[in-house]
């Protein structure tokens, strides 16, 4: 073999070599950037796959998933991840479905855009996908950003329902899951925000990981709500995203610094962070303690509103001397979370009603009172406390004959008697009232009207008069007290009043067993839109 030969072989070998080594030096690089990739994805994968776990479905059931899907970094990674979980690295499709919900707020130019990207990103992972274009009414009183979280979550909602409905014939299906992708970054916000506005305890315990939507179409009428990544931190959301590649929009509206939230996180946080660089961390850490303290107010409240005098619409109060201010504050918050989600007293307000309850501690009691909300109105009367829509309190005696004609009873019987209160059912002041009337007399088609339908003359005033007082029926329920009226139009009863009808003969008066059929006062209550 010749030298020149044998050069040329070496050569050949070494450059081989060379190959090979650049070969194994990719193969470490990509198997480093693989790891890196992984180990990136982490915690949000761990969280997810403990959440899932936690919340597995009965055996032969099925949970449904629901995502709410803006197309943002925070809810491309809960659904990239989710998938990957259920569908891919483990067949989980069995015991979880998944569907993606996107809400079109019509706000900015590009918002059908942003709808096209997101049915085109959803569609590459072979996941149902729906979608609705909101119509936004004026916002310049409560904002943009309250009015558009308010008709999203009603979006969505009714979305959820729509769709659960339409599965209904499966019993297979387990309770309906409604996600979304706050983060630790998100839940520092708002309890910054909270404080800056002054909120009590509920407010600074942040928002909760879990809460329940009222949905009547859904199992239970409850639609549960979940925030599985609120303690996995923004930058581990960040890094999940850049390790998966994700493609996802970015909304220039969140650099906008008129809004409150984008200040807050564009400004104030990095300059806390330059200082306690954990801070997102141990804000949404205090969150968790305050929520705890919060739990056991609540379990002190529903102690005290047990022992209460209350019902779907009011809450009695009593004097000072019996319960503490501060205990009956408590309760009276408690009370309007359990009836009236999303109504919160102020300042203001406890002012307010601390003057009535003082006055009760002398002879110079108040009587009755109301203060204007926003959307509601406060009104004291007999000692309790009602709260009622603003479009009720503006009816008046006219209003009544024209609003509400007349209700067949075969739909009022259909209408709830009792509502889950949290564990309160059973205990709320729910009177029922009766209609007793002569069988001989009722025809077919009974209709119930409102008592501001009768005719003058017709009702035995001084006895319905007695009636409401004994009763304790505040004066903006008199005019819509059902009367229960025959298909001929003749008068048959008034609820629970059986000496208030002028026309009844002694006869009817005397009869040993009437017809009886019961109302309740939840049902009353509904007919008129209050519940």
């Amino acid at each position: 073999m010749s030298s020149d030969h044998s050069s040329q072989n070496l050569s050949v070998l070494s450059d081989a070599s060379q190959s090979n080594a650049d070969h194994s030096s990719l193969q470490a690089k990509q198997f480093s950037l693989a790891s890196d990739a992984m180990k990136n994805t982490l915690p949000v994968m761990q969280t997810l796959e403990h959440w899932l776990n936690s919340h597995k479905p009965l055996k032969g059931c099925q949970q449904p998933l629901y995502i709410a899907y803006s197309g943002g970094m925070d809810s491309s990674v809960l659904l990239h991840a989710l998938h990957q979980l259920i569908y891919v690295q483990s067949d989980l499709s069995k015991q979880f479905s998944l569907t993606v919900l996107h809400i079109n707020h019509n706000l900015q130019a590009e918002a059908n855009d942003w709808q096209q990207f997101c049915q085109q990103q959803v569609r590459q992972l072979s996941v149902a996908f729906q979608t609705k274009k909101l119509q936004l009414d004026s916002f310049k009183r409560q904002g943009i950003e309250a009015v558009a979280r308010k008709a999203r979550y009603q979006a969505l909602t009714e979305m959820v329902a729509s769709d659960f409905k339409a599965r209904g014939s499966l019993k297979s299906l387990a309770a309906p899951v409604l996600l979304f992708a706050h983060h630790q970054r998100d839940q520092a916000e708002t309890v910054l925000l909270n404080l800056f506005r002054g909120a009590g305890v509920p407010g600074m315990s942040g928002m909760p990981e879990s809460r329940a939507l009222e949905c009547y179409e859904c199992l239970n009428d409850n639609l549960i709500l979940h925030r599985p990544l609120l303690k996995v931190s923004y930058q581990a959301m960040l890094d999940y995203a850049k390790s998966v590649e994700l493609s996802f929009i970015e909304d220039p509206s969140n650099q906008d610094n008129q809004f409150r939230r984008n200040w807050l996180r564009n400004n104030l946080l990095p300059d806390i962070e330059k200082l306690w660089p954990d801070v997102q961390q141990k804000v949404s850490d205090s969150a968790g303690h305050i929520s705890e303290a919060n739990l056991l107010l609540d379990k002190m409240a529903q102690s005290g509103l047990e022992s209460s005098c209350f019902s779907f619409d009011f809450i009695e109060l009593r004097a000072l001397e019996e319960v503490d201010w501060i205990e009956q504050k408590n309760i009276i918050r408690y009370w309007l979370s359990v009836f009236f989600p999303g109504v919160v007293l102020s300042k203001k307000h406890y002012q307010w009603l601390y003057v009535l309850v003082f006055s009760l501690q002398g002879d110079n009691r108040v009587q009755n009172a109301a203060y204007k909300m926003r959307s509601y109105e406060l009104r004291w009367q007999y000692q309790r406390l009602y709260i009622l829509p603003k479009w009720f309190t503006e009816h008046n005696e006219q209003a009544a004959k024209d609003y509400c004609r007349g209700i067949e009873w075969a739909s009022i019987a259909k209408l709830k008697s009792n509502i889950d209160s949290s564990g309160l059912q059973g205990r709320v002041i729910n009177p029922g009232y009766t209609f007793k009337f002569n069988v001989v007399h009722a025809k077919a088609g009974l209709v119930c009207k409102p008592i501001a339908h009768l005719d003058e003359g017709a009702v035995n005033k001084k006895a319905l008069k007695n009636f409401f007082q004994q009763h304790r029926i505040p004066p903006w329920l008199r005019v819509f007290w059902p009367v229960l009226q025959d298909d001929e139009g003749r008068i048959l009863a008034v609820l629970g009043c059986q000496n208030c009808l002028q026309n009844l003969s002694p006869t009817e008066k005397s009869q040993v067993e009437p017809r009886t059929l019961e109302m309740s006062y939840l049902q009353i209550l509904q007919i008129l839109q209050l519940r």
